[in-house]
This record gives structure tokens, sequence and C-alpha cells, in this order.
């Protein structure tokens, strides 16, 4: 049987918005000027996934503009994201400067066309 971790979490720590207690996400907007290598990409992602402390979970794809009816086009023209989560802050750090990390970054980064927007917030549990 799997716990899943945030309801594993008491009612008053799951609603903190300090990093240090809940799961942190970590949202990368690019915008790519080149193809990218799939068979590259996986195995960097793989590598990640595989060896990042702390990480819960991690996600990358293309923005995909016919997703629903009267889509708008992303304003800054993004066309890919890379999201991630994890345990805490800490483990944020620590992803930050892993290598596996390291090494996909500057792989999507050689293939953007400018700098990406980042987005890092704290995941609070919501009773939907």
């Amino acid at each position: 049987m799997e716990i899943d971790a945030v309801s594993a979490v008491p009612e008053e720590r799951q609603q903190s918005l300090l990093p240090a207690v809940n799961s942190v996400c970590h949202s990368v907007h690019l915008k790519l000027k080149d193809e990218l290598d799939g068979e590259k990409l996986s195995e960097l992602l793989k590598k990640v996934r595989q060896n990042v402390p702390g990480l819960i979970e991690l996600h990358f794809g293309a923005n995909d503009m016919q997703a629903y009816p009267k889509k708008t086009e992303s304003p800054d023209g993004n066309t890919h994201a890379l999201f991630s989560r994890h345990q805490n802050g800490q483990y944020l750090k620590i992803y930050q400067t892993h290598p596996a990390h390291l090494e996909l970054a500057n792989y999507l980064l050689s293939k953007a066309e400018r700098p990406p927007t980042v987005i890092d917030f704290v995941n609070i549990k919501s009773h939907l």
C-alpha cells in the first residue's frame, strides 16, 4: 500500500507556505529555437529522475496550442515547459546544483532563444 506523502503530514502543516514544510514546485518556461534530440532528452530526464534526491516528479513537454478551443498563445511565446516537484525547499536547492540537473538545464538552454521564465512555489494541499 502506498501512502501519499502530503496526506501523511498534519493538516496545519499542509496549509503552510513555508518551503521547509511542504513540497516545492519549480516551473521553467522556455522558448526553444532549435529542435530537440528526443533520445538525448529522454536520457537526460531519466538521469535526473534516477539520481536527484528529494525529487517527487519531473515533467517536460511542448505547449499544445490546440489543447482546447480558444486557447490563447503564451504572451512570451514559450514553446516548452519543464516542471519538477521536490519534497521541500532544501531539496530544490540540491536539485539546482546537482550534476544531472545541470546537464539537462545546459542542454535545454543551448536550444533556447532567450533565458527562461522560472516560477517556484510552495505546494499546499487543496480540498477539491
